[in-house]
């Protein structure tokens, strides 16, 4: 005599039946303290970068979108926490390293007398550093270069009297017309070789270009 022993009450394909995905990934991950860490900290950081911008200018005043204006200089440049040059007097000023190669130290101010006459770029003896692009102009190579650091012209204030001469057209252009001359003047420069044709006939033989 033959028998089949059934359990009461329970599906017998439900042993056979997988587990959807969605599940699965939830048993998983409420087994795992450190992916439950590693996701709530997602969700925050995807909060903060939804509303830490418009929370903290609710709370400081101050919009996102807005430079603070103790922190920048007058040309717009960022001041670090020792961006300052010492005077005569034992006082400091603010001091901006934003100007060309040979031009000293440029202070927004513009006083009329200079803060700091030294140069911008100096060598541990307090000398000029040598210019990067003088090899290939001595060797009869012309380099161009485009809003690179201290080797195109920064400012109108110091850098065209610098490069130009205090009373070069050039210097009475920044007079006449500061805008057009910031436009023509500064971002770009090239170094000409010597007996370049351009450095030939230049307007005003600058004393620093060599």
């Amino acid at each position: 005599m033959t028998s089949s022993i059934q359990s009461v009450g329970t599906d017998p394909g439900a042993a056979a039946r997988p587990a959807g995905l969605r599940a699965t990934a939830l048993r998983r991950l409420r087994r795992d303290p450190v992916a439950i860490f590693a996701f709530s900290l997602l969700v925050l950081l995807v909060l903060a970068a939804l509303i830490g911008g418009p929370l903290a200018a609710h709370l400081t005043g101050h919009p996102p979108d807005q430079q603070f204006a103790n922190a920048v200089a007058a040309d717009g440049q960022p001041l670090g926490l020792m961006e300052r040059t010492y005077l005569p007097n034992g006082t400091t000023h603010t001091g901006v390293s934003f100007a060309y190669w040979t031009a000293p130290l440029f202070d927004p101010a513009n006083p009329t007398t200079p803060t700091d006459t030294t140069y911008n770029m100096l060598t541990a003896d307090g000398k000029n550093v040598p210019a990067p692009w003088v090899p290939y102009t001595r060797a009869g190579c012309n380099v161009g270069t485009v809003a690179t650091a201290n080797m195109v012209l920064e400012n109108t204030a110091i850098d065209i009297p610098t490069v130009f001469g205090a009373n070069s057209p050039e210097a009475q252009e920044v007079i006449a017309n500061p805008g057009q001359a910031f436009a023509d003047f500064v971002g770009v420069g090239i170094h000409c070789a010597q007996g370049c044709r351009r450095r030939r006939n230049r307007r005003t033989p600058g004393p620093d270009w060599r």
